[in-house]
């Protein structure tokens, strides 16, 4: 498997093992039109479709992080100023709640051991960034279907200052951007916290040496875990 992320330390950073990036990205067809289900997420955004006809798009395997096994794919599409991705996975449990990151490195040529990680994140020269971008409660099936839309320079959603203590960079340029998928769930749906548990970081969940700051969602005795993951490297 190309990589397989880790939960390192006490602040639940993302980090990254080698091998074959054939597992991992698996490149279509650039000329292919947009489907009927992606105009029609453009449309909720208040997007016309025909402004984003120019694209290129690659599709990649979702990994669990304990085994390593394969659970899902993972689109990512990049238009000229701003990307869109869906991620299909499985093998969730039901009924609990589950946020969906997104992992940016802005200048992945300046990370070291020629692959980003956890080691990168406080380097400013990447230009990293922890991007909340969609969340969700997990039916009786174990699956579900996030959906991602984020213009270059769209800093919302982002978590660098709470948790890394620098500076929120969002996607700086949507063709050369080093993008990573992260699912985390953060446990059984407490009543009256659906929100707080699918739109943050560590909403409803025991600190474990993560600041106590309220961007990153009220404490609560949960535990949040990193589950599954997908890449797409330029």
């Amino acid at each position: 498997m190309k990589s397989i992320y880790t939960l390192i330390s006490l602040i639940f950073l993302f980090v990254i093992t080698g091998c074959d990036s054939q597992l991992t990205e698996v490149p279509e067809d650039e000329r292919v039109s947009l489907s009927h289900e992606e105009r029609s997420f453009l449309a909720t955004k208040g997007l016309a479709s025909s402004q984003y006809e120019s694209y290129s798009r690659t599709q990649a395997r979702v990994y669990t992080f304990d085994s390593g096994e394969q659970v899902g794919h993972a689109n990512l599409i990049r238009f000229s100023k701003s990307v869109m991705g869906n991620v299909r996975t499985t093998g969730l449990e039901p009924g609990t709640a589950t946020t969906l990151w997104m992992v940016v490195f802005n200048a992945p040529e300046n990370c070291s051991d020629g692959e980003c990680g956890s080691n990168d994140f406080r380097n400013l020269d990447v230009r990293a960034d922890l991007l909340w971008v969609d969340g969700g409660i997990i039916d009786d099936s174990g699956r579900i279907q996030y959906r991602v839309f984020k213009d270059q320079d769209d800093t919302s959603g982002s978590i660098a200052d709470p948790l890394l203590g620098q500076p929120a960079y969002g996607i700086e340029d949507a063709q050369r951007t080093e993008v990573h998928f992260v699912i985390r769930t953060h446990g059984p749906v407490i009543p009256g916290f659906e929100y707080e548990m699918t739109h943050t970081f560590n909403g409803c969940c025991q600190l474990n040496g993560l600041p106590d700051d309220p961007r990153l969602g009220p404490v609560g005795p949960s535990i949040c875990e990193n589950l599954q993951f997908a890449l797409f490297i330029p």
